[in-house]
């Protein structure tokens, strides 16, 4: 049923989320945060098209594990970067513009994307939104080539 499919897949992100989680820490370390951010920037959009594209359950669950993996290793790596970067003066505001962005404008997209899924489907609006943020983490990979150097 659909709803059984939604449960398996919305547990599947979850449980990519808590690997992430638990992974974060030791790849820090071992790559650098920087890199982990770089690299995660990139993979995560990545992952989101094919999950866009998956044709079954199985499939999609694979996908959104894969998906929640690499935004939580994203969101929480950029957030531990943001905080140990900024001084401590403007921590708070930087924060809460990051937290805006990240959080505040994909609900504003959300009815964009709505009206562009009734026109062409969610599928494929879903794989075209992830392809634009695959180019657009391109392009913040290459002009933030520095990050690999921060802690």
């Amino acid at each position: 049923s659909p709803e059984k499919g939604l449960a398996a897949v919305s547990a599947a992100m979850g449980v990519g989320a808590i690997l992430s989680g638990l992974a974060n820490l030791e790849m820090g370390r071992r790559y650098g945060r920087g890199r982990v951010a770089l690299i995660f920037t990139l993979a995560s959009p990545a992952v989101f098209f094919f999950l866009a594209i998956s044709q079954t359950t199985g499939v999609a669950a694979v996908w959104a594990a894969g998906f929640g993996f690499t935004l939580t290793m994203f969101f929480v790596t950029t957030n531990t970067l943001l905080q140990h970067e900024v001084e401590e003066g403007y921590r708070g505001r930087i924060m809460g513009l990051w937290m805006l962005a990240l959080w505040g404008l994909p609900l504003t997209t959300t009815v964009l994307m709505g009206s562009v899924a009734d026109v062409i489907g969610t599928d494929v609006t879903y794989a075209l939104c992830a392809l634009m943020m695959v180019a657009i983490s391109l392009l913040v990979i290459w002009r933030n080539r520095h990050w690999p150097k921060l802690a």
